[in-house]
């Protein structure tokens, strides 16, 4: 959020091409700024504009936005004051320069809790051009030696830190409108500390995660950012209850324009040489990655996560002596969710709104569409997935829809070193009673299973719309009863 927070505030700014600068251009420009956040902004100096030799610069007060509120001492706030510096360049962009972010610190006390938010930013700065003609950054850049965050509750503390990182982003004109992005930021020296007290109890839990760089990388297609811009112009002209019913049309119309929202978004998080040290073990990967790709809302869109855990390492003196052997090393999870039908339901129901009816969205309109959504359910994909060690492995893949509410899945698990895994357990049995009550159903789930010329086992497990359930084209249970009918009266 501090990376991203000037680009945030300068994209509200959307002058039409390069000008002299002087007086009358920092009022144009505090002009059209004020469509985005409003006049009283600069008639309360939150935001101010000035020429200030060939540029402009721009300036927030962000402690002034306290007098737009009645005093009130639930919220106090401190944040250190900001300013960019925007300079028109001949071909109607425009070069910006400022911090990367303000330093600052948010204090809630709603009693008995109060909380304690706070931030600062070593070194922060940022460059870039904006182009007026995408609303957006065609390119930014970004860098710090540091930051940290510090958060304090009665029910614990902690504090995140940041090393040094970069971030880097472009924007282009979308070929179906919008913007398409690409972004990449990174950061080294992650350290992530935290303890959870409950004070009824008199009992703390100390945690604490580092890795040693932190990246994360996204990239997106026909973001419509314009039209986000223009709802939220809206929401600033109509800035009470009577004026947005009165315009409430112009809203229909603003929110299907921004519609599907984007075309398709994804990003990854990962870490490289990633601990978590709690007082019952030490977790250790020496790399991790969490993946997110997201359609915006459209017919059949999806939405897929990918997990990928590689030198897994687990420490505890909690584990028992035989469990280490079996402890995955390394996980490759990918799933999704597809056939998401949610572009007719996102009009249905903006065409459908009224916001002086109670409820604004008629039961009529939302029933039908729970109706279509169960007729026409999302189907759950799991792409083929593993989770495996030095001596055995497990593959899974299948899918699972819910047609009436009811699932309906066809899976397949195939199995190597499976034997090894029960000889693990065998050998620990004596010792361990646990054990020893769970071999019996191991052995009843290799005895399922079919061997593969590479000596793999394979489980083809498939669940139908009666209830009945198959495994290798075996079934192990029935159809559920069918209800008889009810006597007529």
């Amino acid at each position: 959020m501090r990376v991203l927070l000037p680009i945030l505030i300068v994209a509200f700014a959307a002058p039409a091409a390069a000008q002299t600068v002087d007086g009358p251009g920092a009022t144009q420009l505090s002009d059209t700024l004020s469509r985005y956040v409003g006049k009283t902004a600069f008639e309360k100096g939150i935001v101010k504009v000035a020429a200030d030799g060939d540029a402009y610069r721009i300036d927030f007060d962000f402690n002034r936005i306290a007098s737009l509120f009645p005093p009130q001492d639930m919220v106090k706030y401190e944040v250190s004051s900001y300013g960019l510096r925007v300079k028109p360049l001949a071909d109607g962009t425009w070069q910006v320069d400022g911090a990367l972010s303000p330093d600052g610190w948010v204090e809630i006390s709603q009693p008995p809790m109060k909380q304690r938010f706070q931030w600062t930013v070593s070194d922060g700065k940022m460059s870039g051009v904006f182009d007026p003609t995408l609303g957006a950054f065609s390119s930014a850049t970004g860098s710090h030696s540091g930051i940290k965050l510090v958060t304090e509750a009665p029910t614990g503390r902690g504090e995140t830190s940041y090393g040094a990182g970069t971030v880097s982003i472009s924007g282009t004109k979308s070929a179906n409108g919008g913007i398409d992005f690409t972004s990449k930021q990174v950061m080294a020296d992650f350290v992530q500390s935290q303890n959870v007290v409950d004070p009824e109890n008199n009992t703390n839990f100390p945690m604490e995660m580092k890795a040693a760089s932190l990246s994360l990388d996204a990239n997106g297609t026909g973001y419509k950012w314009g039209s986000l811009l223009d709802m939220l112009a809206f929401a600033v002209t109509n800035n009470d209850e009577a004026k947005v019913k009165a315009n409430q049309a112009e809203l229909k119309s603003l929110l299907s324009a921004a519609l599907p929202l984007w075309e398709h978004v994804d990003g990854t998080y990962g870490f490289s040489d990633l601990s978590v040290t709690t007082p019952v073990g030490i977790f250790r990967t020496g790399k991790a990655g969490v993946s997110v790709a997201m359609d915006g809302i459209r017919q059949n869109g999806s939405l897929g996560y990918a997990i990928k855990l590689s030198e897994l390492e687990v420490a505890s003196f909690f584990l028992p002596a035989w469990a280490p052997a079996l402890i995955p090393t390394e996980v490759d999870l990918n799933f999704s969710g597809t056939n998401l039908n949610l572009e007719e339901p996102a009009r249905k129901m903006i065409e459908s709104f009224d916001l002086n009816q109670d409820p604004p969205v008629p039961v009529a309109v939302t029933d039908a569409i729970e109706a279509e959504f169960i007729a026409n359910p999302p189907k759950i994909v799991l792409a083929k997935s593993a989770i495996r060690n030095a001596d055995t492995e497990f593959v899974v893949e299948g899918e699972m829809v819910f047609p009436d509410g009811k699932p309906v899945m066809d899976a397949t698990i195939e199995a190597a070193g499976f034997d090894k895994a029960v000889a693990t357990l065998q050998a620990a049995a004596p010792n361990d009673q646990q054990v020893a009550e769970v071999l019996p159903a191991l052995a009843m789930v290799k005895g399922f299973g079919r061997a593969l010329p590479d000596g793999r086992l394979l489980w083809a497990v498939n669940v139908r719309a009666d209830g009945s359930v198959f495994v290798n084209g075996t079934m192990i249970k029935p159809a559920d009863p069918v209800p008889m009918p009810e006597p007529p009266q």
